[in-house]
């Protein structure tokens, strides 16, 4: 038979065992709210992501706050927030909303930096937000630009594989006027990907300015290879083959610019300077009956431009039958 323990032993037993039983009850406690955490702040996350792509903006900072307050290790949320705080502060009419809102976001960019020193996104969200203030603050404008460009190069920097942070930094320095400098991020961004079309654009946009005209038809072409349906790519071109034209007086370059303005026009079939332009050089060429063809594709599309164009339709009519051509 088990001997009954003496009764004070038996209350400090119980004591005690009441005290660590409550002490692993509270923290049991803690540790099952800790672990919901990560889901309520997913919930969050999720509600402030819809509440963005709707352009509530202010309702998307309120779910992203509460993320970012239920996981704070969790620099996606922040730099989410960082962003909506700079989206939010462009709508707003007052100067000084507009600042403090980019300095919330300017503090919170900085933090995810803090926290991952090495990621480029963090460091190209943070150019972007200096290139806001600089926008706001034009007292300070030359600072922050200074400040965009720093963190701009070192995103460039901390990925050497990919070529958008190569254009990036590209279209920064053309746009501060660093030109040669910009051509060599562009043609970085295009040795790491041959598809970069707008890297080409903005490089032949840069050779336009220098009057280098073979420069810019180089890009312009390769550009039309690569991606025959990049936005304005026939109207550029057309442009430059018809500048050389007019450098040369080769009418291959005009035949080369009207199969440009076609192609734009099989895109675009409304679009007027198009339509102006193929019966202007179909004309300089004397090619009566395609200018004829686009003179009737007027007069059925667009009347009153016809009706404009009238005294012009005549004479490639009668060229038309002086040449006996149907």
């Amino acid at each position: 038979m088990t001997q009954a323990l003496p009764k004070k032993l038996r209350f400090q037993f119980s004591t005690r065992s009441f005290f660590v039983l409550s002490i692993y009850v509270f923290f049991a406690g803690l540790g099952i709210w800790q672990s919901f955490l990560p889901f309520f702040a997913e919930r969050h996350y999720r509600d402030g992501y819809m509440f963005e792509v709707q352009q509530r903006l202010n309702y998307a900072i309120e779910e992203y706050e509460l993320a970012v307050e239920d996981a704070p290790w969790e620099t996606q949320y922040m730099i989410d927030l960082a962003k909506t705080y700079s989206d939010y502060a462009m709508k707003q009419s007052d100067i000084k909303q507009k600042q403090d809102y980019l300095k919330k976001s300017e503090t919170l960019a900085l933090k995810t930096i803090s926290y991952d020193k090495k990621n480029p996104w963090f460091k190209n969200r943070l150019a972007a937000i200096y290139l806001l203030m600089a926008e706001v603050n034009p007292s300070l404008a030359q600072t922050y630009m200074q400040d965009a460009e720093t963190y701009t190069r070192q995103a460039a920097d901390a990925d050497n594989k990919n070529p958008l942070f190569k254009i990036n930094l590209a279209y920064f320095l053309h746009r501060i006027g660093k030109t040669d400098e910009a051509i060599l991020f562009y043609k970085k961004a295009v040795q790491l990907d041959d598809r970069m079309a707008e890297a080409r654009f903005n490089m032949a946009d840069i050779y336009q300015k220098r009057g280098d005209l073979m420069g810019v038809l180089k890009e312009y072409e390769t550009v039309v290879s690569k991606d025959p349906n990049f936005a304005n790519i026939n109207l550029a071109l057309a442009s430059v083959y018809v500048q050389l034209h007019q450098k040369s007086h080769d009418p291959t370059y005009l035949r080369k610019a009207a199969l440009c303005l076609e192609r734009e026009k099989i895109k675009t079939p409304s679009n007027k300077e198009v339509l102006k332009n193929l019966v202007a050089i179909y004309t300089q060429l004397q090619d009566w009956p395609h200018a004829l063809a686009h003179y009737h594709y007027l007069e059925a599309h667009d009347p009153d431009l016809f009706h404009a164009y009238h005294p012009f339709y005549l004479q490639a009519l009668s060229m038309t039958k002086k040449s006996g051509v149907k």
